[in-house]
């Protein structure tokens, strides 16, 4: 297995054939060295992208079934997880998902889970999506992939933002602020003009702000990474919203771009949003 330095989505794992000869891997498939080697790619995802997954290890066998790296998720989780041998392998993050990270150590007093909904609450006043705390993340995937998820914002206070970021270094997002007691989607974006290494506190730019007059929607990012194009758009209720945003892998965040699901404060603490039936699938190239 390589790791490969594949842009904005980051390091991809790669399976390649090998021998080994006098100690020495060598790159190879029965004695002809491989100097162009074909690469394929999953076209039937149906048993790797699946809202409830029910892979488990064959006690009587020396193989090992692994969880995919991404999958569906309604947040229909049981209220009280029983501590069998399969559950921290299946809901490793904190009860949730194995699939999901969080961007920073999480405050668990501010999330829930309730009746398919996950709730994330604010605790502090920041500039921008890099600081916001319980910013729930899973790994976006090579050649390309969509995501979407349903964003319920009528506990939001003015000068939240919540939302489905394209997070990383030079991150967008899409999703719902609040401003003087209205509700807007939005389509915002960030590009850092500091060191590769440093991580800004700048705010984000507002690329396009609608007013809407409903405190729920579905919210959707399409991101592509074949051909190194390393660009992501948006989309609110399946309609179009801002630029085109260009990805890049930068030091400052050090990691490949990733699905992220926000909710952060500018003005005052205690603002929620609401998120569910998060959807993820992979894009042939």
């Amino acid at each position: 297995m390589v790791f490969q330095d594949s842009g904005a989505v980051g390091r991809v794992p790669n399976l390649v054939p090998c021998e080994i000869e006098n100690g020495k891997i060598l790159v190879r498939y029965k004695g002809e060295e491989l100097k162009n080697i074909e690469t394929y790619y999953i076209k039937n995802i149906s048993n790797v992208v699946s809202s409830k997954s029910t892979t488990k290890s064959n006690e009587n066998s020396d193989m090992y079934a692994y969880e995919p790296l991404i999958s569906n998720d309604d947040f229909s989780y049981l209220t009280k997880l029983e501590k069998d041998k399969y559950n921290d392998r299946l809901y490793g993050c904190f009860g949730l998902k194995s699939m999901w990270q969080f961007s920073h150590e999480p405050n668990l007093e501010l999330i829930s889970v309730n009746e398919g909904r996950l709730s994330i609450k604010t605790d502090r006043v920041v500039n921008n999506l890099f600081y916001a705390k319980n910013t729930l993340t899973v790994r976006m995937v090579y050649p390309g992939c969509d995501a979407s998820v349903l964003l319920k914002a009528d506990s939001l206070n003015d000068g939240d933002f919540a939302g489905l970021a394209a997070f990383q270094g030079d991150y967008a997002f899409v999703g719902i602020m609040k401003d003087d007691g209205k509700l807007y989607k939005v389509m915002c974006d960030f590009y850092s003009d500091e060191d590769t290494w440093i991580l800004t506190d700048k705010p984000c730019i507002i690329r396009e702000k609608v007013l809407i007059d409903k405190d729920e929607v579905l919210i959707s990012c399409r991101t592509t990474f074949a051909d190194e194009k390393d660009e992501c758009e948006f989309a609110v209720d399946g309609e179009r919203i801002g630029d085109v945003h260009k990805l890049k892998f930068r030091l400052d965040h050090f990691t490949g771009v990733r699905y992220g699901l926000f909710v952060y404060s500018t003005k005052e603490t205690g603002g929620s949003a609401a998120f569910s039936d998060f959807r993820i699938n992979i894009l042939e190239k």
